[in-house]
């Protein structure tokens, strides 16, 4: 890995929707920002072979995210703006271990509002998966998404359990990505580490509810719109509301159509469970319904 005070250290973040993020520091302060985004994303370092590799890959699409510290304190009122390809995304100054982790996860919520350019949505979801079948799994405060995480057993895995961004590509197929849980930065929590780059294909969306008994049913009319909607609000929470209105509506319009386009494609569906119940069995028969 290059020196992070004295060389600019760029990692590379690879999505379903075939773009290539390079992400960097343009300052000391920058490249730390770097460093630390790319452990808890598990980024690799951008080496000069894959650079040339990245070159020659004729549907790559490129983007390249710069990081720069500020000695000021940054009002987040407008989104950087993409020239070329070049994103500059200011930060202010570093006062602190909880205002640095800030910083952090706006840079990650940075890269999921380019994203939604091409149709992807950064949801506040769990994510679990049993071979090549990824499920997103949604639902308010309370609603399991953490506790199922947590109790799901093998074969099945889970993947993370706070947010997870989800990406359409060139054929359409929505693919879902792991999210780091920033929570556990804050107030020294243990941190850690998620994969990022490994993308799954989403077999389907289950929005969650505490029950007595565990069940399933498929969502039904506005239900999945509505709600996928409020998941990425949830998830995009330090960028949108600071916005001018203008920008906005702009943002609001373009993840509306968004979820219009993945609720269109993902089956959807309501699962009702217990804190001990047999859920996982509950979302394969949903599952199974699919192939019917």
């Amino acid at each position: 890995m290059m020196d992070s005070f004295n060389k600019p250290a760029i990692f590379l973040l690879p999505l379903a929707d075939g773009s290539m993020w390079e992400v960097g520091g343009s300052n000391p302060m920058g490249r730390i920002l770097a460093l630390r985004l790319a452990a808890a994303m598990t980024l690799q370092p951008l080496t000069s072979r894959r650079r040339a590799l990245l070159m020659k890959a004729v549907k790559t699409r490129r983007r390249t995210l710069i990081i720069r510290g500020s000695s000021r304190q940054i009002r987040w009122t407008q989104l950087p703006r993409e020239r070329a390809g070049r994103i500059i995304c200011n930060v202010g100054s570093n006062v602190g271990e909880e205002v640095f982790m800030a910083y952090i996860l706006y840079i990650s919520q940075i890269i999921a509002h380019f994203s939604e350019k091409t149709g992807g949505l950064l949801l506040h979801a769990a994510m679990v998966c049993k071979g090549r079948n990824g499920i997103a799994l949604m639902g308010g405060s309370g609603s399991g998404k953490t506790t199922s995480s947590r109790r799901i057993p093998a074969p099945w895995r889970a993947c993370c359990d706070d947010y997870t961004l989800v990406m359409p590509d060139f054929n359409g197929k929505y693919w879902v990505h792991p999210w780091p849980t920033w929570s556990r930065f804050f107030q020294g929590g243990p941190g850690g580490s998620w994969p990022v780059r490994d993308a799954i294909p989403l077999r389907a969306i289950f929005f969650l509810q505490p029950a007595a008994t565990d069940d399933w049913a498929e969502a039904t009319a506005r239900q999945p719109v509505v709600k996928t909607l409020a998941a990425v609000e949830q998830a995009m929470w330090l960028i949108t509301p600071q916005l001018e209105k203008p920008q906005q509506r702009t943002v609001r319009l373009r993840r509306l159509k968004n979820v219009i386009a993945l609720t269109q494609a993902v089956p959807v569906f309501q699962l009702r469970l217990t804190l001990t119940g047999q859920f996982w069995q509950t979302m394969e028969n949903a599952m199974a319904s699919i192939r019917r």
